[in-house]
């Protein structure tokens, strides 16, 4: 859910087919207007299909990287750059069709003009923020060899993952980066939605953004393919680079932004952006726990126990169930532990403050959830910062989405995104 405000949509029309890939593409890039659009004298053979990034300079101005096609005719509203194909000489530039709006209407009016215009099979969606190596689309197309998949993503990298402290961190803690490994997208998932900061659509499936969500639009529009029965996949082989928020007034909006995203999404989706989603049995435990009396935490015993004793029955084709039960138990109960001091953190500040004020063991039982889970997260990712430094950076992160969240709700007047969902025990059957 990343991109640059902006009040124009270049469209890059790649005409003909790639050898690799095999399919007309339609790139739609959400970026500045058309008289800061320059060629940047890259010299290197280009095929077609084949297209870098489009960034911002440091003066704020745009410098599009060469792509080879065959150049359609000239109409009003485009500029004709193209040269011919795997030429040798200074890269020609991509034919580029700007369609401007009279005022910025934000990401998904955008996007969805420049879907408005595609005639391709597939259209690719890029932000001007982001930077496309050679063969980025090799990975992903393939995919729509499936006539189910409508959406495929690419994994989404920094583009400068050293310098200042706040870089380090966002190129190990980016909200766009959803990890090495490849899944099929869905709500509530490991991979539960990607940025619409590259990624590559099926037109015919394919029904554009919300153009009332300023942010969270991307998220809406998966989730709405997954809802209509399509396939969306992440693809993380095809990896692109995004250039990070890293002035700390932008990366705390943003995290906020992120936040406020969270009500329109549970009133448009339903059930799906619960603040923690864990089994009752480990929200009981840790509950117990957090009394810090010996009671407290013999009561979290037996109920750890007694979730153990209720896994043996879903394990019938193993011949010792048991010993496999108390791991999966274990593991259950310290995964959950994780989620209850996110959900603390990312929505429910306001509700925990007066309990901190009030009581010493609260005091202590935030503290822990505040710092243990960040010292885990820090020993397992191993960035270039200090442990001190991440930690703060993950509560100042934490904290500004939790803002966006209650300012969501406010906006929207509903509790959706601040209810958990403790549905799950074990032993219940599915409805």
């Amino acid at each position: 859910p990343v991109g640059l405000r902006a009040a124009s949509v270049d469209l890059y029309h790649l005409s003909g087919s790639n050898t690799r890939c095999r399919r007309p593409v339609l790139i739609v890039r959400r970026g500045p207007a058309a008289g800061h659009l320059s060629r940047d004298g890259s010299d290197r053979p280009l095929e077609v299909g084949d297209l870098e990034g489009l960034r911002r300079g440091p003066s704020g101005q745009s410098r599009p990287s060469a792509a080879a096609s065959s150049p359609p005719p000239e109409s009003p509203g485009s500029t004709g750059l193209g040269g011919p194909v795997g030429s040798t000489g200074p890269a020609p530039s991509v034919p580029v069709q700007i369609l401007r709006h009279a005022r910025s209407l934000g990401p998904g009016a955008a996007r969805n003009t420049g879907l408005q215009a595609a005639s391709t099979p597939l259209v690719a969606f890029v932000d001007s923020d982001v930077e496309l190596p050679t063969g980025w689309l090799d990975a992903l197309l393939p995919h729509f060899d499936d006539p189910t998949v409508a959406l495929v993503a690419p994994r989404i990298g920094a583009i400068d993952p050293g310098g200042s402290v706040l870089a380090r961190y966002e190129s190990v803690r980016s909200a766009l980066d959803l990890g090495p490994t490849e899944a099929r997208i869905s709500p509530r998932t490991r991979v539960a939605y990607v940025p619409a900061a590259a990624l590559v659509v099926r037109r015919e499936a394919f029904d554009g953004f919300h153009e009332g969500m300023p942010t969270g639009e991307d998220v809406d529009a998966v989730w709405r393919l997954v809802d209509a029965g399509w396939t969306a996949r992440y693809e993380p082989t095809s990896v692109v680079r995004h250039d990070h928020r890293t002035k700390f007034g932008a990366f705390v909006k943003r995290r906020a932004q992120y936040g406020a995203s969270a009500a329109p999404l549970a009133i448009r989706h339903r059930h799906q952006v619960p603040p923690l989603a864990v089994s009752g049995w480990s929200a009981l435990a840790w509950g117990l726990a957090a009394t810090q009396t010996v009671s407290g935490v013999a009561g979290a015993a037996v109920v750890v126990a007694g979730s153990s004793a209720l896994l043996p029955a879903k394990l019938p084709f193993l011949a010792k169930p048991w010993p496999t039960a108390l791991k999966l138990a274990l593991r259950g109960h310290l995964g959950a532990g994780r989620q209850i001091s996110a959900a603390i953190l990312r929505t429910w500040w306001p509700l925990a403050v007066p309990m901190m004020i009030r009581s010493r063991r609260a005091r202590r039982a935030l503290l822990a959830a505040a710092v243990v889970p960040q010292l885990l997260e820090w020993r397992e990712r191993r960035p270039t910062i200090d442990p001190v430094r991440f930690t703060l950076l993950r509560i100042v992160e934490d904290g500004a989405y939790c803002i966006g969240v209650w300012q969501g709700c406010v906006e929207r007047r509903t509790i959706a995104p601040l209810v958990p969902d403790l549905s799950s025990w074990p032993g219940r059957r599915a409805d």
